[in-house]
């Protein structure tokens, strides 16, 4: 067939809106670049005669599968993670999400960098929760912890009577993850003859068991993360750089929470939804000081250092909503050195009962003043004078549909 039988092949079907293209040649017809040129540009993929049905059906069911996924993000176009929705203002995280469904489709290798505490592990999950793998396991390994002397066995598995206590075989880590995601946590860790073994399992997709001399192909893909500048770890010699490169094909930065202080109240409040079965009595949500303190503290731990933060607070707040001090973060503006003012403790505390009672009234002023013991027109004064907002449904930071003496559904 020559090119221009080719092409006119192609107009034909042209009308087939949702047809994908296999290309099925003679060898001597797929190395002419014209007819390659136009293959490329038309087709799906491109194959040469005798067909192999293994090969065939493998590309068929990809096709499938990528159609199925498309149609998945057009229904849903916001990623789920453990169930939720993720819901973001922060533009790096919108970047994040579409990043992960574009490499959730393929089964090259991810690196994941981020700061401590920052969700690479709920990024990891994602891609694979979204990839052809999903149905497969998905193994989480911390190299950090794993002791040097028991990582070759742990990781490539061990024969019966390979050394003292072997007494059966055991299957490793990435044996045991074949046809899922193996992900390798705090890959700096790793040490140098280690990464000389991985390295060896990444090009050749076989592993050796200890004790034993039997090459098994496994087929797992692998997702790599870290904290630290892996760059430098090459440039001091604490890293393999050919390893480096085998793993940073594709690169997805997760942003510290500093870097998307707007969304700490979505954060916050799916935090205290996912622990409700922790909360104090009667309890409300957080205060707008504290969610202040939120924004100009500097969350060295990132998300995992809120949850922290968050859990404690909710379990041992004496009031019916979180306040900076259950958080254990300074006050806005307030200095660490700064000498305490009878006034200012005052003003607090009048101001954290006037809000306490406002949600406790479903922001009905009548019922606040009832409740405080003051008249409305007192009232009115208070909340103008401590600037607080009577409208229920201006921005309070209360978690949604919950009232004081009632539990959720």
């Amino acid at each position: 067939m020559n090119e221009n039988i080719f092409i006119k092949i192609l107009n034909s079907l042209e009308d087939l809106e949702y047809a994908t293209l296999i290309a099925i040649t003679n060898e001597d017809h797929g190395e002419a670049a014209p007819i390659t040129k136009v293959i490329t540009d038309n087709c799906y993929t491109h194959i040469f005669i005798p067909i192999d049905t293994k090969d065939i059906t493998y590309i068929i069911g990809h096709i499938l599968w990528e159609k199925y996924n498309r149609l998945q993000l057009n229904s849903h176009p916001r990623m789920l993670v453990k169930g939720q929705p993720v819901e973001s203002a922060n533009p790096e995280i919108h970047r994040l999400t579409n990043s992960i469904y574009k490499v959730a489709m393929v089964n090259t290798p991810v690196l994941i960098t981020g700061e401590t505490g920052t969700g690479k592990e709920v990024a990891a999950r994602a891609i694979h929760h979204y990839s052809t793998r999903r149905n497969g396991p998905f193994t989480a390994v911390n190299c950090g912890a794993i002791p040097h002397e028991l990582m070759q066995s742990v990781f490539f598995g061990y024969e019966k009577g390979s050394f003292t206590g072997a007494w059966k075989r055991h299957i490793g880590y990435i044996e045991s993850t074949c046809r899922g995601t193996l992900f390798l946590d705090e890959i700096g860790d790793l040490p140098v003859d280690m990464q000389v073994c991985l390295l060896r399992f990444l090009e050749s997709n076989t592993v050796q068991r200890l004790g034993g001399n039997e090459d098994i192909y496994v087929d797992v893909r692998v997702i790599t993360a870290t904290h630290i500048n892996l760059e430098e770890a090459v440039a001091n010699k604490t890293f393999r750089d050919d390893l480096y490169y085998r793993i940073n094909v594709l690169h997805l930065k997760v942003p510290s929470l500093r870097e998307r202080l707007e969304d700490l109240p979505t954060l916050a409040n799916s935090i205290l939804d996912r622990h409700m079965n922790e909360q104090a009595e009667n309890f409300v949500g957080i205060s707008e000081e504290a969610m202040e303190c939120m924004r100009n503290y500097h969350w060295p731990g990132n998300i995992r250092e809120l949850i922290n933060r968050l859990r404690r607070a909710m379990i041992l707040c004496k009031s019916e909503t979180i306040r900076p001090e259950d958080l254990a973060l300074p006050y806005p503006n307030e200095s660490k050195h700064e000498p305490l003012n009878i006034d200012k403790i005052r003003k607090r505390a009048e101001k954290h009962t006037i809000e306490t009672t406002l949600i406790r009234c479903n922001y009905n002023v009548s019922c606040a003043a009832r409740q405080l013991g003051i008249s409305r027109v007192t009232l009115y004064r208070l909340l103008d004078k401590h600037c607080i907002n009577r409208k229920k449904d201006t921005p309070s930071y209360k978690r949604q549909h919950l009232q004081p003496n009632s539990k959720p559904s």
